[in-house]
């Protein structure tokens, strides 16, 4: 069974600056990652989180924070970690 992360932040900031900006368009943005506009658009969607390089890359150029892309129970699990 294929997870959606459509609950993730970082999918709506990423969509949410993609609509912002009149450039970098998806596949410009693509580009510039050096990954396919399919996969932009995969995270965009929430079909898929960009692994750790990209999003430190979408940090720097959207302003996406690291942990944005953190599921809930991923978000608590770190909370506790830091409390700890």
């Amino acid at each position: 069974m294929l997870y959606q992360w459509k609950s993730v932040l970082g999918c709506a900031l990423l969509r949410r600056y993609l609509e912002a900006v009149q450039s970098p368009t998806q596949r410009a943005l693509a580009e510039r990652l050096g990954t396919k506009e399919q996969t932009v658009c995969s995270w965009k969607s929430g079909f898929r989180r960009p692994g750790h390089e990209y999003r430190e890359a979408l940090r720097k150029i959207a302003k996406i924070p690291l942990d944005s892309w953190l599921t809930p129970s991923e978000r608590l699990k770190l909370r506790k970690l830091r409390a700890a």
